[in-house]
């Protein structure tokens, strides 16, 4: 083989890594401003202290135990979080003793996930040096939500809502859920944010 076509399979193999690394890198937008459906769907919110990191390269994952300060949509002291192994697969860059305010999923395993896409976010030492405007704004609605009592009505994406009876910042009873045109969609029973059984309505035009 020549020098010419060394060169040139040289430089085909370093443009295919550059390619491929592009499509694998992680791409998402800033979270938005916070609605209601933000933290009905999370599993976790919570603020908290990394005190262990493992480490997987093998399956490109960190897994991190956090122990909780400040428990928002939680009742847990501690908390195990699964992320990717690095931001350009998304995952959330955590080092242990780094405090965190964690937005995260319910994974099949029991723990919980989270990453860069969220609305998860550390919290420095120095919050002068850091824009926090997204953390004030998240903990301001969080405040207000748990605050309110009673029924409630709630405007969801594509023109969706909801109602039913919140208490600290949690489902509970009867809730109804309609589509853009009003309709009743379904009807769901909760106990402490959580869902134990929903009934679909029939000829539902959502």
């Amino acid at each position: 083989m020549n020098k010419t076509k060394i060169l040139l399979n040289v430089f085909n193999t370093l443009l295919f890594t550059c390619i491929t690394i592009s499509l694998i890198a992680c791409s998402c937008r800033p979270p938005g401003e916070i609605t209601y459906e933000d933290y009905a769907n999370a599993g976790v919110i919570f603020e908290g202290v990394a005190v262990n990191v493992i480490v997987d390269k093998e399956n490109w994952s960190k897994t991190i135990t956090f122990q909780v300060t400040e428990n928002i949509k939680t009742d847990q002291s501690t908390i195990t979080i699964e992320t990717a192994l690095d931001g350009a697969m998304c995952g959330l860059n955590i080092t242990e003793g780094d405090k965190w305010f964690i937005w995260g999923r319910k994974l099949e395993n029991g723990n919980f996930g989270s990453g860069i896409c969220t609305r998860s976010t550390i919290i420095p030492e120095d919050t002068g040096a850091f824009n926090m405007e997204r953390y004030e704004a998240d903990k301001k609605f969080i405040s207000e939500l748990k605050a309110k009592k009673g029924k409630q009505n709630f405007r969801l994406a594509d023109g969706a809502s909801a109602s039913g009876k919140i208490k600290n910042g949690m489902r509970c009873g009867k809730w109804s859920f309609y589509d853009s045109n009003k309709a009743l969609v379904k009807t769901c029973k909760y106990k402490k944010d959580v869902e134990k059984s929903c009934t679909e309505v029939e000829n539902s035009t959502m």
